[in-house]
């Protein structure tokens, strides 16, 4: 399809050491991520930041859907081949956070968590109950120090929510569920208390309206880079509209949003976030103008620029319609 994107180059990722592995050998640049999401009338939202370092990168895999499989976007940071969330085309979305090490007893007769774990169940599942059925199959001891050292949150389309500890769930009561970088069944393992959990709690106690621009504050008020840590990503999903906007690195005056149906219809492709967010872009297309909108949204467009710049090489060609 036409649009504004990088696509990167499609090579063997090999850092198989896990992100949430990594975290805590940093945690005061790094634990500050959050995940929230909160149901009111029948519509849900989720909210999330990714902390991580100032170095990395974030990005975003689409995996069309099959005659077997649902189609999925996931997003993940640096070359690291597991993600740390996404969204479903059944509206399945999931978050993750680093936390203290809680070990997790070794489930023998169970299934191995390989290489394609992520793939199977975003493509398997359509809600959290279909999740915890598939996490049930699985040894998450399998790989050491990964679920033992981070935590899940799940959320769907239909108001299910869940917090996934190792081996224990802890089912969402009310209209919120929030994790941060602490372990509600341990909280004396550390990162409790914690300000921005609190924060969170008292920012979505209580409200009777769903206000999408409410919801986007609360992410940009716990985002790391205010916090002492660095924002690489931060996301806002519609699982009811399948539409997903993103943040980069903590800079919450600008945003894209992108819709997972037809961003799938052009297969299986993955970007770089920062390619969405070079700024000034370098614009050398025939009939665009400022205030026109790309494949991403409406942008404005400096007057003038340089062939060959930096923004030109990253974004590479580009596809203009003012009619999307």
């Amino acid at each position: 399809m036409a649009g504004c994107r990088a696509p990167r180059r499609w090579e063997l990722r090999v850092k198989l050491f896990p992100l949430l592995v990594g975290a805590l050998l940093i945690p005061e640049l790094v634990l500050s991520c959050s995940v929230f999401n909160f149901t009111l009338g029948g519509e849900t939202r989720i909210g999330r930041n990714l902390d991580w370092i100032e170095s990395s990168w974030g990005w975003v895999r689409f995996m069309p859907a099959t005659v077997d499989d649902y189609g999925a976007m996931v997003f993940g940071v640096e070359d690291h081949i597991w993600p740390q969330g996404g969204m479903n085309d059944q509206g399945l979305v999931l978050g993750m956070t680093a936390t203290p090490f809680l070990a997790i007893e070794p489930a023998l007769g169970k299934l191995p968590v390989g290489l394609d774990f992520w793939e199977l169940l975003f493509s398997q599942c359509a809600d959290v109950p279909e999740v915890l059925a598939f996490l049930d199959l699985y040894d998450l001891g399998s790989v050491p120090g990964y679920f033992e050292q981070g935590q899940m949150l799940w959320t769907d389309r239909y108001g299910n929510s869940a917090i996934v500890e190792g081996d224990l769930t802890i089912p969402r009561s009310g209209d919120f569920q929030v994790i941060t970088n602490f372990l509600q069944s341990h909280p004396e393992l550390g990162g409790w208390p914690c300000a921005r959990f609190d924060l969170i709690v008292n920012r979505l106690t209580g409200q009777v309206t769903l206000d999408d621009e409410y919801l986007i504050s609360v992410i940009e008020e716990v985002h790391g880079t205010i916090w002492g840590g660095y924002t690489v990503y931060s996301l806002y999903y519609d699982p009811h509209a399948l539409q997903v906007t993103i943040f980069n690195r903590g800079d919450f005056t600008q945003r894209i949003t992108l819709d997972l149906e037809n961003e799938l219809a052009a297969g299986t492709v993955e970007y770089d976030l920062d390619a969405f967010f070079t700024w000034p872009l370098t614009i050398f297309a025939d009939g665009f103008e400022s205030g026109d909108v790309c494949a991403w949204g409406s942008v404005s467009v400096p007057a003038s620029g340089s062939p060959g710049s930096a923004a030109q090489r990253i974004l590479g060609p580009i596809a203009w319609s003012s009619s999307w």
